[in-house]
């Protein structure tokens, strides 16, 4: 009863160690040439459902993003989108 005890925790234990490796990736979108702040622009990583829209500062969170390598996709209305 101990042993299965023991391995019940260490299971829960290994589950929260797996999700807390996922990250944050955060920042803030401009138009190069101006510098302006583009507020309401589509903010997604290539090749994920992972996404967000910047607010009215620009500003933008993805959350619970594995650990890798990914390309940043930004949209803006009347603007053509880069991969970053």
């Amino acid at each position: 009863m101990k042993l299965s005890t023991a391995v019940g925790v260490l299971c829960m234990l290994m589950g929260c160690l797996a999700y807390a490796q996922n990250g944050t990736i955060k920042g803030v979108v401009t138009e190069k040439e101006t510098d302006t702040i583009l507020a309401r622009a589509s903010v997604f990583l290539d090749g994920t459902s992972l996404g967000t829209r910047t607010n009215t500062e620009g500003k933008y969170e993805i959350s619970n993003v594995s650990p890798g390598d990914y390309k940043l996709i930004v949209n803006y209305p009347r603007k053509q989108y880069k991969k970053i």
